[in-house]
């Protein structure tokens, strides 16, 4: 699939919740706890999930940001029905085997009848440390609060085979590093011939009570015969690091910080930077049906991380994330978030922002809302658009990403066990 196609957290979310091992990395998202050693060694979970997507105003014609769950002038609906699978077989206490496998089926594409989405064999506690621990095999790595930097949660090409290490308990300080191949391989084992590869690793630290400093580092690598064109739409080389911190400016108020660089190979050093609040505003105003409203600012270089390999988290914000990854720009947004019931909640989300170098105005929105039946039944319906002047835009000359005006009609019915 598209490296930086498919959304997967609408079911990644639901899947994680219902999973209970792993090991919680620094840095890292939507990571779960060492397998809990109860009767049975061997533990299954998964979601069933069936989502609509429809659009009433496809994209127009030289738009790049179509993926497979992007609707387009001659596919105007599409029907995508998944069951995922996640199972973990504890074979000593220190000892797992993890695998998270699919089977899909979506309108107009191939069937998928195994997806491995992520496959690892989970070592704790080695030499007795209960910090420490290692990961051979397929997992997706995040590195920072956003993940500007690095974040393969967010898309279904950014799980890689590789190796994970995590030290934690040493004072207040935890480390994380990882190496992985830079081809999104699927099963296709030649590709693991290739030179490429991507390193990195995070430290992470609480300075001070409530206060969280993380900082992170990326590089890409590769043969002379696979390092392309440097710089260049093509290169696959160069390295970056970001830096940030979190915590609460008063109770109710929580502050994230992130700036992340990358200098492709005979180019110049680009930057990213995104600033965020959470306010509850339950907590600070008393207000019913606990309304938390968060905001933001990015401030976007072009983007030059290879496109084909792990991406930083560059999206544009919206409950379907149908636009890819949105580089060159500066913007403002918004969402809140409200449970009108504890079954019941609605949100509302839209960022406003301009292309740098002189380029058009755009207008990212979602609306939503979800309903739990109970508390394994979800059914969630948004609609999202993206309006750019002129209808289509290239973001930068050097990253090449092109985007379209857009409109995605999602209905989602999941179901974990």
């Amino acid at each position: 699939m598209n490296g930086h196609g498919r959304d997967r957290r609408c079911r990644g979310v639901a899947l994680v919740a219902v999973l209970t091992l792993g090991f919680a990395a620094p840095g890292m998202a939507q990571q779960t706890a060492p397998p809990s050693q109860g009767p049975s060694p061997l533990q299954v979970s998964g979601v069933l999930q069936y989502r609509l997507f429809n659009d009433p105003t496809p994209p127009v014609a030289g738009g790049a940001n179509l993926n497979v769950l992007t609707p387009a002038p001659g596919l105007p609906t599409l029907h995508d029905g998944i069951l995922e699978t996640a199972i973990t077989w504890t074979l000593t206490p220190n000892l797992s085997l993890f695998a998270d496998l699919t089977l899909e089926n979506t309108t107009g594409a191939n069937f998928s009848p195994s997806d491995i989405e992520e496959t690892y064999l989970d070592v704790h506690g080695i030499f007795g440390l209960a910090g420490f621990g290692l990961r051979l095999g397929r997992d997706r790595v995040k590195l920072g609060f956003t993940g500007l930097l690095i974040d393969e949660t967010v898309f279904d090409g950014g799980r890689r085979d590789g190796v994970d290490a995590r030290l934690t308990q040493i004072g207040p300080v935890s480390f994380f590093g990882f190496m992985q191949y830079a081809v999104d391989d699927g099963l296709q084992v030649g590709n693991w011939a290739s030179t490429r590869r991507v390193w990195g690793g995070s430290a992470e630290a609480e300075l001070l009570p409530g206060w969280t400093v993380n900082a992170g580092v990326r590089s890409d690598t590769a043969g002379a015969a696979e390092a392309g064109p440097c710089p260049g739409q093509g290169c696959n080389l160069g390295t970056g690091w970001s830096a940030g911190f979190e915590g609460a400016v008063v109770p109710g108020v929580i502050l994230t910080v992130e700036a992340a660089t990358y200098t492709q190979s005979g180019d110049v050093a680009r930057w990213y930077y995104e600033p965020s609040l959470e306010l509850d505003l339950q907590q600070l105003f008393g207000l019913p049906a606990q309304p938390v409203l968060t905001i933001w600012f990015k401030n976007f270089d072009p983007y030059t991380p290879p496109l084909d390999a792990p991406l930083g988290h560059l999206l544009l914000p919206a409950d379907f994330s149908a636009f890819n990854t949105n580089d060159n720009l500066t913007a403002v947004g918004a969402r809140l978030d409200v449970s009108v019931t504890p079954a019941f909640g609605i949100f509302l989300l839209s960022e406003w922002g301009t292309y740098k170098n002189g380029g058009p105005n755009y207008n990212v929105f979602s609306v939503g809302a979800k309903y739990n039946f109970t508390a394994d039944t979800l059914v969630k319906i948004s609609f999202n658009g993206y309006a750019v002047d002129g209808g289509v835009v290239t973001t930068s000359p050097v990253s090449g990403v092109q985007l379209s005006s857009a409109q995605v009609l999602e209905v989602e019915l999941s179901k974990t066990f």
